[in-house]
């Protein structure tokens, strides 16, 4: 059966009390959080053969779905409201989607684009290059350089689990897709401490390219899932005890 938007849970039917712990259905907290964490990876790296597929058929957003309703019953409402939109908005678009040609056009004018402005989902673009005070490189000490420390550190973490960079990510280890995919990993098989020290350490320069996204004249579609992420990483944050 085809999934589409009208398959989403009515959020006033049945909701607990605000608060309490969502309740454990097929999919445990932990899975959802996994799932949302891989959809979000999904979306946000270069469209491959099967996205437009997934995104034509609708079982791209079942995994949302189900998120947004243990963000829902958890007694989040502005982070659920906005994957709702998300949902939504994707729902709408499906027609436009249904061609990868037009899946890479709006993201190579998004993310990848020489020509024009862009937004940069690197974590190093936004990183000091390198903190170590002995280096003599000329650009230690200065932002906007691919392989930065946090690279590298993110390239031994995938070492560390039996992972490889895969194709098309070479010299960029620290792609947002990838990032969002490991803690994808973590949701699923890792404590939360674990998660946590990954978050802190890989996730917050998030905010600066939100930030960038909002002055940057990006495809609406993409424009979406950046803010929505947005709002479910600051979700991420408090439940994961972290601070600013």
């Amino acid at each position: 059966m085809t999934f589409s938007v009208d398959n989403l849970p009515d959020r006033s039917v049945n909701a607990p009390e605000r608060g309490k712990p969502p309740a454990e259905g097929s999919l445990g907290l932990r899975t959802l959080r996994s799932s949302l964490y891989h959809v979000f990876a999904r979306l946000l790296a270069f469209p491959d053969d099967t996205l437009a597929e997934d995104l034509q058929s609708g079982e791209i957003l079942r995994p949302l779905s189900d998120a947004v309703t243990a963000l829902s019953l958890a007694g989040e409402d502005a982070p659920a409201s906005a994957l709702i939109d998300l949902v939504r908005r994707l729902g709408k678009t499906m027609q436009l989607m249904t061609e990868k040609d037009d899946l890479t056009n709006r993201y190579w004018e998004s993310f990848e684009s020489p020509l024009g402005r862009r937004v940069y989902l690197i974590e190093s673009y936004y990183r000091t290059w390198t903190a170590d005070p002995t280096s003599e490189s000329p650009i230690a000490g200065r932002q906007g350089f691919l392989m930065s420390d946090h690279a590298l550190h993110m390239q031994g973490l995938l070492a560390l689990a039996g992972m490889t960079v895969p194709p098309g990510f070479e010299g960029r280890p620290d792609h947002l897709s990838l990032e969002l995919e490991f803690m994808s990993l973590l949701c699923r098989d890792a404590a939360r401490e674990a998660q946590a020290q990954f978050f802190g350490d890989h996730l917050t320069w998030v905010k600066e390219a939100g930030a960038a996204v909002e002055e940057t004249a990006i495809d609406d579609l993409y424009l979406m899932v950046i803010r929505t992420l947005m709002s479910f990483l600051e979700t991420e944050r408090k439940g994961l005890g972290l601070s600013h």
